[in-house]
């Protein structure tokens, strides 16, 4: 299920509702959208994104100072037309997480670890992945070894993983990371603990 804002041309923005919809840009649009080299995007006079850089879809972004951005179609969408497709710009542990493998996220005992970075994994075939790879090498700069002694219960240091994986997009997907850095906190809709607690992950 996906939240849409409008499935019709007719109203600007409509009451809130899940449906179902599905319209997808072709495999060579998503090609050119997420794995190309290309980093500029298509911006209005605002500076902000528009639909033109997502290829032939079936919307128009838009922004409110109420709701933030949304998305408003450009003409009826029909029940299971595929309206767009995504993937996460990283994936990583949630917060409060238990120790996990940082690769396929198995639950891990500790029999396990990389003799370079010391993170815990599954094993060999995980430690050798490239996803591993380009971290280890990050965390060796480190010149400590991180040490995970407690399994089966949560561990602070995973809630690291997720913003740290942004971070390297500057380096590894630059158009990627800017995408992200549009994203909006609707940090005024938070609580003083939820605001507390993103600063301590930070």
């Amino acid at each position: 299920l996906i939240e849409l804002r409008n499935c019709s041309k007719s109203s600007p923005i409509p009451s809130l509702m899940s449906v179902k919809c599905s319209y997808a840009a072709s495999a060579g649009q998503l090609s050119a959208w997420y794995g190309s080299s290309r980093t500029e995007m298509e911006w209005d006079d605002n500076q902000e994104p528009t639909a033109a850089d997502h290829g032939d879809v079936l919307y128009d972004i838009g922004k409110s100072s109420t709701i933030g951005r949304y998305m408003v179609a450009r003409r009826d969408i029909k029940p299971d037309e595929v309206v767009f497709t995504d993937q996460p710009a990283v994936i990583g542990p949630d917060n409060n997480a238990v120790p996990m493998c940082l690769v396929c996220w198995r639950k891990l005992s500790g029999s396990y670890k990389c003799r370079l970075c010391g993170w815990p994994l599954c094993g060999d075939v995980c430690r050798d992945t490239k996803a591993h790879t380009k971290e280890c090498v990050l965390y060796q700069e480190r010149e400590s070894k991180i040490e995970v002694t407690s399994f089966g219960k949560p561990n602070r240091i995973y809630d690291a993983i997720l913003p740290l994986r942004v971070l390297l997009l500057k380096l590894t997907n630059k158009k990627v990371y800017r995408l992200v850095c549009l994203l909006m906190d609707h940090k005024e809709n938070q609580s003083p603990a939820q605001q507390r607690r993103q600063s301590q992950i930070a």
